[in-house]
C-alpha cells in the first residue's frame, strides 16, 4: 500500500498490509489526510493480487466515494453508500448469515487451519468500511453488536475488517471495538498526544511531516516507522484515478468466468417466481427438503419459507384480491420441485387447474373425487400415525420422529377456499357418508406425519366457519400468513411485536405478515413473487 522509511538502517522498502498475520486494519487520520486513498490502494492492491476466487470484497462507501469504482470489479459483492439504510440492514444481515455459516463450516478450527488442510477453496473476505464513524451515527449505532462479533470472530472465519475513522472515542472507533483491531495506522493528526492515542503508545520518536496527503505512521516489525501511501493508479486527480480504475474494473469482469462473491440481497420491483428461484437460498431450502420457499423476508431481503417440521395445517388469510390464491400457486411450484404427491381440492371455479396440471397434481373439484381422496389416504395417514405413536413412546423426540418420518413420501393438499372446503365436507354426510367426522378427526392429529394442508381463508368468512369443529382444528395451529395489512381485521394471528398504527393500515397486494417458525406471535413482513416464470 506504500513505502516506509526506515532510518535507522538507510531504506526504503514496500509497507504491506498482513490480514492472514495481523488480522483487522485500522486507517486514523484528520480530515483529508488520505484515509479513503489509503484504502483504495488497499483494495486495488488486493484484487489485482488475488483472483475472486480467493478474495472477496464488501465496502461501505460513506467517505469521499473513491472507491466506488470498484463496484464493478469481479471480486466486489456490492457496496453500500450514504443514504442506502435499507440495503446497509441486507447486507448486515448477510454477514451475520456468513458468520454463522462459517463458524458451522470450520467446526471449532479456524480459517487458517482450513486452508492449510483443503487449499484455497474458502475466498478469505475484506469487510471495509470508509469512514465508520458516519455509518454508524447515520444508522444510529443500530449495527454496533455485528461489527463487535466481527471484531472479536471474523478473522478466525477468514473474515476480515479494514476501516477508517479520525480514532477512537464514542463517536468513532468504540473501545470494544478497537480493542480487536491488531493493526493500526495513523496518518496526520491534530497533534502528538493524538498519535499517541491512536497509536497505543506512551512515547513516540517518530511523527510523520504535516501537510502531506497519505504520510503516516506505522507498526513495522515492532518499530513505528513513517511510510507514505502509493497511489493505485497514476493519473491528474481523483476524478480521472477513478475514470481508469472503473475502465479496469470492468476489464477484469470481462475477463473473469469463476465463482463471484455472494451479491448483497435485494427484492427486486416487481418479484416473479422465476428470480427468487435463482437464488442459492431458495435452492438449499429445497434442497434440503425442510422448506417450502415463498417469498422475501422484507428487512432481510431473504429467502422466506413454510417450515415442514413444524407444520400441518397452514392458513393464508386475507380480504378478497390481496393475493391469496398466488401464495398457493408459489407453494404448489415449490411442493413440485420437492418433490411428493400433490393434490388441490378447488370447487366452483379453476383459478388453479392450470398450475395443478403444469405441476403434475391431482386436481379435485366433486365432493365424490374429494371423498375418494380421503378414502385411499386413510390407511396411508393410519399408518404413519401408528409410526409416530410408536417413536413418541419409545422417548424419541421431536426432531429424531421428523428425521424419521422424512423416509416417507410428503402429501401436499392445497385447498383454494376453505370456506368452501368445509362446507362441502359437512354437507357430504348426506351423500357419500360420515366425511366430517373423519375430517374432524385427522384435522387433531398434529404435525410430524408428512402430510400438509394449505388453505386460503377470506376474513370475512372466519366468523361463519367458527361452529366447524374440523376448521377450528384447521385454523388453531396458528401457522401461516395474512395478507393486505388490516390486522386489526382478523382473529387468528396475533402478531405481539407489529405496533398498533401498523396493526391498522392497509397494505398493498403481494405484502403480508407470516407467523414465525419459532414464535406464532411474533410476525415477519414479507413480499410476495409473482407466481409466474418469464422466460429465461
Amino acid at each position: 500500500v506504500g513505502v516506509y522509511d526506515d532510518p535507522w538502517n538507510q531504506r526504503q522498502e514496500p509497507f504491506a498490509v498482513d490480514f492472514a498475520r495481523d488480522g483487522h486494519v485500522a486507517v486514523c487520520g484528520s480530515v483529508i489526510s488520505g484515509k479513503s486513498t489509503f484504502l483504495q490502494t488497499l483494495v486495488y492492491s488486493l484484487i489485482t493480487r488475488w483472483s475472486p476466487a480467493e478474495v472477496q470484497c464488501y465496502i461501505l462507501d460513506f467517505g469521499s466515494h473513491l472507491l466506488a469504482p470498484f463496484a464493478y470489479a469481479p471480486h466486489i459483492g456490492g457496496i453500500v453508500c450514504d443514504g442506502q439504510d435499507d440495503r446497509l440492514g441486507k447486507f448486515m444481515h448477510m454477514l451475520v448469515q456468513m458468520m454463522d455459516e462459517r463458524r458451522q463450516l470450520l467446526s471449532g478450527g479456524s480459517y487458517s487451519q482450513y486452508i492449510q488442510a483443503y487449499g484455497r477453496g474458502l475466498p478469505a473476505v475484506l469487510i471495509v468500511i470508509d469512514n465508520l464513524g458516519s455509518m454508524r451515527e447515520k444508522s444510529s449505532s443500530r449495527y454496533d453488536d455485528v461489527l463487535l462479533r466481527l471484531g472479536k470472530e471474523g478473522a478466525g472465519y477468514g473474515i476480515f475488517l479494514a476501516v477508517s475513522a479520525a480514532g477512537y472515542g464514542i463517536s468513532e472507533i468504540p473501545g470494544r471495538l478497537a480493542d480487536n483491531i491488531k493493526t493500526v495506522i495513523s496518518l496526520e493528526q491534530g497533534d502528538k498526544y493524538k498519535y499517541m492515542e491512536v497509536m497505543r503508545e506512551t512515547r513516540l520518536q517518530v511523527f510523520p511531516e504535516a501537510g502531506i496527503k497519505g504520510r503516516g505512521i506505522a507498526n513495522v516489525g515492532g518499530r513505528i516507522l513513517e511510510f507514505q501511501t502509493g497511489l493505485c493508479l497514476d493519473a491528474e486527480d481523483d476524478f480521472s484515478r477513478g475514470q481508469i480504475l472503473e475502465k479496469e474494473c470492468r476489464q477484469m469482469s470481462a475477463k473473469w468466468g469463476g465463482i463471484l462473491p455472494r451479491t448483497i440481497p435485494e427484492i427486486p420491483e416487481n418479484p416473479v417466481l422465476s428470480q427468487i428461484e435463482k437464488l442459492d437460498d431458495y435452492k438449499k431450502m429445497i434442497r434440503s427438503g425442510d422448506w417450502l420457499p415463498v417469498a422475501y423476508e422484507m428487512e432481510t431481503a431473504s429467502v422466506f419459507g413454510t417450515g415442514l417440521k413444524n407444520t400441518y395445517c397452514y392458513t393464508i388469510s386475507g380480504r378478497p384480491h390481496t393475493g391469496k390464491t398466488n401464495v398457493l400457486k408459489l407453494l404448489i411450484y415449490a411442493a413440485a420441485v420437492l418433490g411428493g404427491r400433490l393434490c388441490v381440492i378447488e370447487t366452483g371455479h379453476s383459478s388453479l387447474k392450470k398450475t395443478a396440471d403444469e405441476c403434475g397434481a391431482e386436481y379435485l373439484e366433486t365432493i365424490e373425487t374429494v371423498f375418494e381422496f380421503f378414502r385411499k389416504l386413510t390407511p396411508v395417514f393410519v399408518e404413519r400415525n401408528k409410526k409416530k405413536r410408536e417413536m413418541i413412546e419409545q422417548g424419541k423426540e421431536e426432531d429424531e420422529i421428523y428425521e424419521e418420518m422424512k423416509k416417507e413420501t410428503p402429501v401436499f393438499i392445497f385447498l383454494d377456499d376453505l370456506k368452501e372446503f368445509f362446507e362441502l365436507i359437512y354437507r357430504a354426510d348426506e351423500k357419500v357418508g360420515n366425511m366430517s367426522g373423519f375430517m374432524e378427526n385427522i384435522m387433531e392429529k398434529g404435525s410430524l406425519h408428512r402430510i400438509y394442508f394449505y388453505g386460503c381463508l377470506t376474513t370475512e368468512d372466519a366468523v361463519s366457519l367458527t361452529g366447524y369443529k374440523a376448521y377450528r382444528s384447521f385454523t388453531g395451529y396458528k401457522k401461516g400468513m395474512h395478507l393486505g395489512g388490516n390486522l386489526n381485521a382478523q382473529k387468528l394471528f396475533n402478531f405481539q411485536n407489529i405496533n398498533y398504527a401498523e396493526m391498522s393500515r392497509a397494505a398493498k397486494k403481494g405484502l403480508g405478515y407470516a407467523a414465525d417458525e419459532e414464535d406464532e406471535t411474533s410476525g415477519i413482513r414479507i413480499v410476495l413473487p409473482l407466481a409466474r416464470r418469464d422466460p429465461p
